[in-house]
């Protein structure tokens, strides 16, 4: 009796469950899962047939949708994607029951991350937790060694120091500097406040208070914040000297 020969049925041939109960003396390889009886040569080409689907991903995919798209039989496909995942067979991310993502797909993201990084200078943690990073930080200082990590991304010791250039070129000539306009991507008030404590002319200038921060993206060299002070007071003065009058 060649159970699995039942014309690749996706399920237990009720016949040949027949014949099998009548003959209880016969041995032949075998696998009982959900109640149901498959032979060895069924279970292998099921398998090749799994493995042949989902080696073809190139992104995610939800297993229910490859299930019914390619008509396996449900009990026999999520024991094959999980054996195969387990035995290093099937490279990649899989989420119990619902969706795989082969690592393929994961290597071309991880490619894409580099690239940006190289390009732009800075990496957003947001985009690496989207890929299933569990440490973006972690990752990143391990992959580009050097960098300096702000609140929301990783940026690089380059584009660190010319925006360290540009601030103090604008606070050395018209006394005061909006970190801000120094970078071309958006950054929160957190990534700028560890961009000027990461900087060790500003941090040093703003301990030593030649520069005073007003808000998380505006510094104001000590002469000009005393010429503003100066005036603020002055025309303070005013005010109240109108209204007594």
């Amino acid at each position: 009796v060649r159970r699995g020969d039942a014309r690749d049925q996706p399920g237990p041939c009720p016949t040949t469950l027949c014949v099998w109960r009548s003959l209880p003396h016969l041995t032949v390889p075998h696998l009982t899962l959900g109640g149901s009886l498959f032979t060895a040569s069924y279970v292998a080409r099921h398998l090749a047939r799994v493995r042949g689907v989902l080696s073809a991903l190139h992104g995610p995919a939800s297993l229910p949708a490859l299930l019914k798209a390619h008509g396996f039989n449900e009990a026999l496909f999520y024991e094959a994607v999980g054996g195969l995942h387990a035995a290093g067979r099937l490279a990649g991310a899989l989420q119990a029951k619902t969706s795989f993502t082969p690592a393929v797909h994961r290597l071309a993201q991880a490619a894409a991350v580099g690239a940006r990084y190289e390009q732009n200078g800075v990496v957003e943690y947001a985009a690496l937790a989207r890929m299933g990073v569990r440490d973006p930080r972690a990752h990143l200082a391990a992959e580009h060694p050097g960098g300096v990590e702000l609140d929301s991304c990783y940026m690089s010791a380059a584009l660190v120091s010319t925006a360290e250039a540009g601030v103090e070129e604008a606070l050395s000539g018209a006394g005061a500097a909006d970190l801000r306009s120094a970078f071309d991507c958006d950054l929160t008030d957190a990534d700028l406040v560890a961009f000027a404590a990461a900087s060790a002319s500003l941090s040093a200038a703003v301990a030593a208070k030649r520069y005073l921060p007003l808000t998380a993206s505006l510094l104001v060299a000590a002469p000009l914040a005393a010429e503003l002070k100066e005036r603020a007071e002055a025309l303070a003065a005013e005010v109240a000297k109108a209204e007594h009058a």
